[in-house]
């Protein structure tokens, strides 16, 4: 089983919005809190991490589950929906990029 655990810290005087995916999870991290997110999986990653517009973006890897504590307060425990095996070995973040960031194609285009 392989496991990543990220610390987030919120050191500044405004609430901390990190989105998840693939999950679509807006989490709030109060000023002076801290957020830790975990996750396991049989395959073998960890979550990969981008600032984006103010906020923290987390996304999770093939098979990975994901617990998410603020404050020391568990609020998300999702092991029965885990992140399913994308298609070309892709990343979750890759498919989210390519899905609503790219500018030059969507995903319902690759089915045209």
């Amino acid at each position: 089983m392989y496991s990543d655990e990220r610390i987030v810290p919120n050191e500044s005087d405004s609430p901390l919005s990190v989105w998840v995916e693939p999950w679509a999870l807006d989490i709030e991290i109060p000023a002076g809190s801290v957020g830790v997110f975990k996750a396991d999986s049989d395959t073998e990653g960890s979550f990969e991490l981008e600032e984006r517009e103010g906020q923290l973006e987390i996304y999770g890897w093939c098979g990975s589950s994901l617990i998410v504590e603020v404050g020391g307060e568990e609020i998300w425990r999702i092991e029965d929906n885990r992140v399913p095996t994308l298609s070309n070995g892709m990343s979750t973040k890759e498919f989210v990029d390519v899905a609503f960031h790219s500018e030059s194609k969507k995903w319902w285009q690759f089915w045209k």
